[in-house]
């Protein structure tokens, strides 16, 4: 038995262009390469999103043992570009179900994911409704820690709430 394990598109794009053979490489493969390698396939996707690929690094890292660099060199990646997005694997759950999750780039979630998980809800809820450009997304999430780079504990952002109607204030004007 045989199973198409990378190449799907390239096979799509043939039979759509008429063509009735292709060039393959046919392997033994255990479980676990199975995986490795549809994991590699997965995050060469163009239309993947920052969250989807923070997935597949972080599986890499932590169920097959692979570095940072290892998964740059391998998948044709930036070393930074790789651990830029490893950072978004402290994106508690409760976000990453969120709706909203999947309209936030790279850029708006980074700052967030950096916050205590009991603040990353919030932070999203309240970035998506107001439309924040990612600058004050930043502002935002440093007035969420709190002063002098202090981490709120989960209950803190009920102690937060004039911080950040004095951010709202300064960011929104008179949409508040």
């Amino acid at each position: 038995k045989f199973m198409l394990v990378a190449g799907e598109r390239r096979w799509r794009a043939a039979a759509i262009a008429g063509l009735t053979s292709l060039d393959c490489t046919v392997r033994e493969m255990n479980h676990l390469e199975l995986a490795e390698a549809s994991l590699f396939e997965n995050i060469q996707r163009v239309d993947l999103h920052c969250l989807e690929e923070a997935r597949a690094f972080g599986t890499l890292t932590l169920a097959f043992g692979y570095s940072i660099w290892q998964i740059a060199e391998k998948s044709g990646k930036s070393r930074d570009y790789v651990s830029r997005r490893l950072r978004l694997c402290c994106l508690s759950p409760a976000v990453d179900v969120l709706p909203q999750t999947k309209h936030l780039s790279l850029v708006q979630l980074a700052p967030i994911a950096a916050l205590p998980a009991g603040l990353q809800t919030e932070a999203v809820c309240h970035v998506f409704k107001h439309s924040l450009s990612p600058a004050a997304i930043d502002n935002y999430c440093s007035i969420l820690k709190g002063q002098g780079g202090t981490m709120f504990s989960i209950n803190a952002s009920k102690h937060a709430p004039d911080r950040v109607r004095e951010f709202e204030k300064k960011t929104l004007g008179p949409w508040v």
